[in-house]
């Protein structure tokens, strides 16, 4: 069944009625910008409206998902994926280097996709990725563009990539480095010295053999380190004995967080909040949620339980 037969079928479209709506879809998001996890500058996002996410979330569950291929290293935005599970595969090695694409999802471009599409045989007929893609696709000043906010951008993203990831990976494995990407970051870890100083080198050359799409390394993001100083993969931090922690930061920013629950009367929001926190805790450091129940056990209950009313 075609994209189109199946949204006409779920969604109360004719044939002309989709094609219609869809030519509206590049121009249904709302932008707006959030602050960085790190505190350095916004990162504007571009939700798309909830008509359109329906539509969206209808065409990777009916028809994408099973006909994309994702490679094994593209950790991001699969069933059961986590930035602890991308952290795995280095826990053991010495030396890292972790590297990062600048304006990831919007330099994919709708060409890329229909590109894509085409070359892989997964919809021959021109109308029908005219039509997928202006679906996924948002409208930009000069192009369409994947967009931050958009439940299609993770699974196409990842599936345009293969080739990058196939053959870095493929690099990788001849020479014993352990390789995965979450999303924009890339992560690669070795036991043999010095080897990763050449490879920023080698990812720009693979870089500029594909086609498509254009992809560009985020230089001030490349970073070296060893056992002799802190490192830290998308998140996780690594320690000496090859284990994965929250960090000192993390886990103080936590504890005092916990702390002061009896004291700042936070929202149901900042509980929830925090209540994730903790649950990503346990499953990375489960003895520091042990330590946690033992000295603030009044407050910890209070979390658990939600026992805070919304602020009016």
């Amino acid at each position: 069944m075609k994209p189109s037969e199946i949204l006409c079928r779920i969604f109360p479209f004719s044939r002309p009625e989709l094609i219609k709506y869809a030519s509206t879809c590049p121009y249904r998001y709302k932008r707006y910008s959030i602050r960085k996890r790190n505190g350095r500058g916004d990162r504007w996002i571009a939700q798309p409206s909830k008509d359109l996410k329906a539509v969206q979330r209808v065409l990777l569950d009916e028809y994408l998902i099973e006909r994309l291929s994702l490679h094994k290293c593209a950790t991001a935005y699969q069933k059961g994926s986590s930035i602890l599970k991308n952290a795995q595969p280095h826990l053991r090695n010495r030396y890292l280097l972790k590297m990062d694409f600048k304006n990831f999802f919007p330099s994919i471009k709708i060409s890329d996709f229909d590109h894509y599409l085409l070359t892989n045989k997964i919809i021959e007929e021109q109308e029908e990725r005219n039509l997928v893609g202006r679906i996924f696709f948002m409208k930009s000043e000069s192009d369409y563009e994947l967009s931050i906010g958009s439940p299609g951008s993770p699974l196409i993203s990842n599936a345009l990539l293969f080739d990058f990831d196939k053959t870095v990976f493929g690099k990788c494995n001849a020479l014993g480095i352990t390789y995965t990407r979450y999303s924009d970051d890339l992560t690669f870890t070795t036991n043999t010295k010095d080897i990763l100083f050449k490879w920023p080198g080698t990812i720009r050359e693979i870089l500029n053999e594909i086609k498509s799409p254009k992809l560009v390394i985020h230089e001030e993001k490349t970073i070296f380190s060893s056992k002799k100083f802190n490192r830290h993969v998308t998140g996780i931090t690594i320690s000496n004995e090859g284990k994965a922690s929250l960090g000192r930061s993390k886990k103080r920013e936590i504890r005092t967080r916990v702390y002061l629950v009896k004291k700042s009367e936070p929202s149901v929001k900042d509980i929830l909040s925090l209540r994730g926190y903790i649950s990503f805790a346990r499953s990375v450091e489960p003895n520091f949620v042990k330590s946690l129940w033992k000295k603030y056990p009044e407050e910890m209950s209070m979390i658990k339980e939600q026992k805070i009313e919304e602020k009016k």
